[in-house]
């Protein structure tokens, strides 16, 4: 069963001892968020439940795509807040992290799960084109732009190499 995305309230399970209550007497979990999604839910395709969130709004949609297997969406925690000032930004978690499932069959993990779920977000959401944003990707990105270039706007954006850390 899919859900369709929810307003963010707060995220059950991800509260901490001492987050303090919001005005309306929620409480947000993860203190260290710049911003708070918008919306949030689950994808179902094909018995397995992806986790993504949507920020801001308007055009273009950005999907930011997961960075690797083994990094969940926060990874492009420092990019979300400007980037959803002027769009709608969508990030996923890849299958086996974060808070999407963790699938025991290998096929489950290929690269071209990782497009057909991106795809199937797209649809879910209604996003007819989106800026597709990958950083050392490993051409799941470019698997969803050749399949649908109608969906990429105008083009995948891979940034490599990735920038320095200090």
């Amino acid at each position: 069963m899919t859900t369709g995305p929810q307003s963010v309230v707060a995220s059950p399970g991800w509260s901490r001892p001492g987050d303090a209550p919001g005005d309306d007497g929620s409480v947000r979990g993860e203190q260290t968020r710049a911003r708070y999604p918008d919306a949030e839910g689950y994808l179902d395709r094909d018995g397995v439940r992806v986790f993504y969130e949507v920020y801001g709004s308007g055009e273009p949609a950005i999907l930011l795509f997961p960075t690797w297997e083994i990094v969940h969406s926060r990874a492009w925690k420092a990019q979300i807040p400007y980037l959803a000032r002027h769009a709608r930004v969508v990030t996923f978690d890849r299958r086996g992290n974060g808070r999407s499932d963790r699938p025991g069959e290998v096929a489950a993990y290929d690269r071209r799960a990782t497009a057909d779920d991106a795809r199937a977000l797209l649809d879910h959401l209604g996003v007819e084109q989106a800026v597709v944003v990958s950083w050392c990707g490993s051409g799941e990105d470019l698997l969803l732009a050749a399949e649908r270039p109608v969906r990429a706007h105008p083009g995948p954006l891979r940034v490599w190499p990735p920038p320095a850390t200090s």
